[in-house]
């Protein structure tokens, strides 16, 4: 019998784009995960499987966690997969698990939530104001001033996310925002309406533990080219300079700082 804690995957996606993750969390862990199929590339990584027809089926989600916690002591449950992130936030509460809590995932996954508590806590953030309309769209990009950029609230990766520049754009902007929702899902199907904000675009790396938030590394972002703000490549630096100016505002963002 092994003496490794196990835990439980939900989502752990494909071999190419996210298999390095399985094999991390395997070489520290026994491993079961929740898939929507048979298993392929997951399987020598993983001592137990079950299968789901569709991971925001809450009831099926949690008769299958609790299959497998009957099976095996769990001691924690995660997945990569954002768009299934508040699912597992509930699973794990389900199970009586360590988590992140569901309305906080909420939070993290709705980006007019955020801006509304970065506000609340002082925490600097662009200008942001929901539509529900093509003509509250326009209405947000009139009072914020063009150019501005049009993103749905709840989907990560740049998915939906546009420059609008004028009046004219508007238009195809909010549909291009739409249609990312409609593709690939997310809570909700607000459109942002926000200040655009010119300068280099990064992302700062944090860890959390026991409520404590550390900035630990800056991610620079290449973005391709506008109107878009797809993410075509990064560089990340142990030693980066921007680190010291940029953690202060992220730990805020995201909770209590290490003293």
């Amino acid at each position: 019998m092994s003496l490794r804690p196990l835990v439980l995957v939900v989502a752990p996606g494909d071999d190419i784009y996210r298999g390095y993750c399985l094999r991390q969390v395997a070489d520290a862990y026994d491993v079961a995960v929740i898939t929507t199929g048979p298993l392929t590339w997951e399987q020598p990584h993983v001592i137990d499987h079950e299968i789901v027809e569709d991971f925001e089926d809450e009831a099926g989600l949690f008769a299958a966690g609790e299959a497998l916690a009957a099976r095996h002591p769990v001691a924690g449950v995660v997945t990569w997969a954002e768009g299934h992130l508040t699912a597992v936030a509930r699973l794990a509460e389900h199970l009586g698990l360590a988590t992140t809590s569901v309305e906080s995932v909420r939070t993290c996954r709705d980006k007019a939530a955020s801006r509304a508590v970065f506000a609340t806590h002082g925490v600097p953030s662009a200008q942001s104001i929901a539509a529900n309309s093509l003509d509250e769209a326009l209405a947000a990009a009139k009072a914020i001033g063009y150019p501005v950029v049009v993103k749905p609230a709840s989907v990560g990766g740049s998915i939906g996310v546009i420059k609008a520049k004028t009046q004219h754009d508007l238009a195809a902007a909010y549909a291009f925002a739409t249609r990312g929702v409609q593709l690939h899902g997310g809570d909700n199907t607000v459109v942002l309406v926000e200040e655009y904000l010119s300068g280099e675009e990064v992302s700062v790396e944090c860890v959390t533990y026991q409520g404590v938030t550390t900035a630990v590394a800056v991610t620079r972002k290449e973005l391709g080219p506008e109107p878009l703000f797809e993410e075509i490549g990064h560089t990340l630096a142990a030693d980066d300079p921007l680190l010291a100016t940029v953690a202060p505002i992220a730990t805020a963002a995201v909770g209590r700082p290490a003293r």
